[in-house]
């Protein structure tokens, strides 16, 4: 019995840790129009709500993941104090840049950027992720006559040779 007491009265004094992870991301979604061939740059602030530090991966997902750089994949970070507020007192920024594709037609795109951690701290594996939603349409440089009015001038000269050789 005394065996019982003294296992009961050790367990009541385990003290329980626990810690809460988390990353956010902010702007949530970013909407823009860029011309084809055209660079963009635009910042991204990822900050950890949870309490423990964390390193956050940030990656990019969808339609332009080959289209899009990112100026840190990799970013420590130290918890925010409560409560959370924007702008973030420990966030930090990341630069996306966009090189869009070269295109005939005007077309819409859509990607995430994705911030994940997995601190895997005293054997628990605990992870927690936030995506933001990019959405850019992507338009010709040139107007939609532009390419009829080319093809114009290649006729008139293809036309202009052919009539100069049969003078001779």
């Amino acid at each position: 019995m005394k065996k019982l007491i003294l296992i009961i009265i050790f367990l009541m004094n385990l003290s329980v840790v626990s810690a809460s992870v988390g990353v956010g991301v902010s702007p949530a979604k970013l909407s823009d129009t860029i011309f084809t061939g055209e660079v963009k740059e635009y910042d991204y602030i990822i900050y950890n709500t949870g309490d423990i530090n964390i390193t956050a991966k940030i990656s990019i997902e969808g339609e332009l993941s080959d289209y899009i750089d990112i100026s840190e994949k990799e970013i420590f970070l130290l918890p925010e104090p409560e409560p959370h507020r924007l702008p973030p007192v420990n966030g930090k920024i990341t630069k996306i840049r966009i090189k869009s594709p070269l295109l005939l037609h005007e077309k819409n795109y859509t990607s995430k950027v994705v911030a994940s951690v997995n601190p895997g701290f005293g054997g628990l594996i605990t992870t927690g992720a936030v995506a933001s939603n990019i959405y850019i349409t992507v338009k010709p440089r040139y107007s939609f006559y532009f390419k009829y009015i080319i093809l114009l001038f290649i006729i008139i000269v293809f036309y202009l040779v052919i009539k100069k050789r049969g003078s001779r």
